[in-house]
């Protein structure tokens, strides 16, 4: 077995690490047994300490589909703010293991161990990350360190290196020993690697390696200096996937996808769905599509959403046309908007609880096989 998901086998799986913030994943298993919560993720022999955020998953047709982050996935939550004041400077450990007490992460603060602030901080109240001192990266053992990653090197053989695409820094590699030597931080022929997607797919794992910074020709580089010069608002001027990490009312506080692509981390941003009316909740990791309107830096927006295999893809709450629309309520475990196929437990005259199978009105068969709900809807609120 090349994966395992607390002993179920892994069918596939997208492990995104980057070289700061939270590293997740995308998990399918051929288990019908649901998971939640805590869980080790193990791949090609290195176990990594995950948690599945609610309604990031569950068992569908048979087999299990989970998104899932390292750690507790609990440095999007809100904390309160606080005062610190110290005549020698604050010390950031201080204020970082407040917050990883506040939220429910591990910390390791040796990397901050000296590092003093100001001698009077306010913390204010907000997402929890962000009294963290940069850079910071959570470990496959589920705690968060500060400081850059450990440096090395990857050599690649002829035979490892499928393509090397040296405009975007993208490395694809097949590979032949352990993927672990594949870590952010470590450099590819001069470029440093921001972020490290391990994948595994028809049971052949693959390595995608994003790199920055130098390059063979000083000319090139001389000239993207000179182009980001002039034009320092062009990457504004495209959209970018970022990740969800809380919500702030109905908008959203969102995490950068890659770190290659040098975009900062963004919070409030408002949804801009492509349906009028429309008004969702999606699960924590979901991953979106930031626009900036105009290419203005200052006018982010939620633009679309997960990709309808994912298991983001489902929201929590879909609200459509208005507050006038039919509810449909089910006690779901893991507390999502239903789908055709679903199965959900209502209770008999007795209360004892049966299992029924969503099924469209449109396709009611005259004599049903088990025991089913017929649904006919035009407007939904779920």
């Amino acid at each position: 077995m090349i994966a395992t998901l607390n002993g179920q086998i892994v069918l596939s799986l997208i492990l995104s690490i980057p070289a700061q913030g939270v590293p997740w994943a995308d998990v399918e298993t051929s288990s019908d047994v649901a998971l939640s919560g805590s869980v080790v993720l193990t791949v090609d022999g290195v176990p990594y300490q995950m948690t599945i955020p609610a309604g990031s998953g569950g068992i569908y047709a048979g087999r299990g589909r989970y998104r899932m982050a390292a750690g507790k996935a609990r440095w999007g939550a809100e904390i309160p703010g606080q005062d610190y004041a110290n005549d020698m400077g604050v010390k950031a450990s201080l204020v970082a293991t407040d917050a990883a007490r506040l939220c429910g992460e591990l910390i390791d603060c040796a990397g901050i161990a000296d590092l003093r602030l100001g001698p009077h901080i306010v913390r204010e109240a907000g997402m929890a990350s962000e009294s963290l001192p940069k850079p910071w990266f959570v470990d496959s053992y589920g705690v968060t360190r500060f400081g850059p990653r450990p440096a090395g090197e990857v050599v690649l053989t002829g035979s490892e290196l499928q393509e090397f695409d040296v405009s975007f820094g993208v490395v694809d590699v097949a590979p032949a020993e352990k993927v672990s030597r594949f870590q952010p931080g470590f450099t590819y022929q001069g470029r440093t690697i921001s972020d490290v997607q391990i994948v595994l797919q028809n049971e052949t794992l693959r390595v995608r390696l994003f790199a920055s910074g130098g390059t063979e020709d000083p000319a090139i580089e001389a000239f993207r200096r000179l182009v980001e010069a002039c034009d320092p608002l062009r990457r504004f001027r495209a959209s970018y996937e970022y990740r969800v990490v809380s919500y702030a009312g109905k908008r959203m506080n969102l995490q950068i996808v890659r770190n290659a692509s040098r975009m900062p981390d963004l919070q409030r941003v408002p949804v801009r769905a492509g349906i009028s009316g429309a008004d969702q909740e999606v699960p924590l990791g979901s991953l979106v599509v930031v626009s900036f309107i105009d290419g203005d830096k200052t006018r982010p927006a939620v633009t679309s959403f997960d990709d309808p295999d994912s298991p983001g893809s489902i929201p929590l709450r879909l609200s459509l046309v208005g507050e006038d629309d039919l509810a449909i309520e089910a006690p779901l475990p893991v507390g999502r908007v239903l789908r055709y196929g679903d199965v959900v437990c209502m209770p008999d005259a007795l209360g004892k609880p049966i299992p029924y199978q969503l099924i469209p009105f449109s396709l009611t068969p005259s004599l049903p096989m088990p025991p089913a709900v017929y649904i006919s809807a035009s407007r939904v609120r779920a």
